[in-house]
Parts: structure tokens; sequence; C-alpha cells
């Protein structure tokens, strides 16, 4: 791969699908079930 292409301001994707809120729920999941920082932490570490 070559390129990444990240929409940070919801230009490719509608605000409506709630993109980001996905994203986080995924970065959360994997500091925890990968990472092991308990769950409670990983809102401050982020």
């Amino acid at each position: 791969m070559d390129v990444l292409i990240f929409d940070l301001d919801n230009t490719l994707y509608p605000a409506e699908k709630q993109l980001f809120n996905l994203i986080d729920v995924r970065i959360n999941r994997y500091m925890i079930e990968i990472a092991g920082i308990p769950a409670p932490e990983v809102d401050a570490l982020r």
C-alpha cells in the first residue's frame, strides 16, 4: 500500500454515519484487548 487517506473532517463520509464514534470504539477495544490497558484507564490515556 502506497497511500492512506484519512477523512478527518467528514469530507468523504457524512457526519450522520458517526464514523469517528466507531473509530473511538475500535481504538478503545484495541487498547484494552491487545495492549492490555485496563478499561477505566483507556479514556484518560487517549
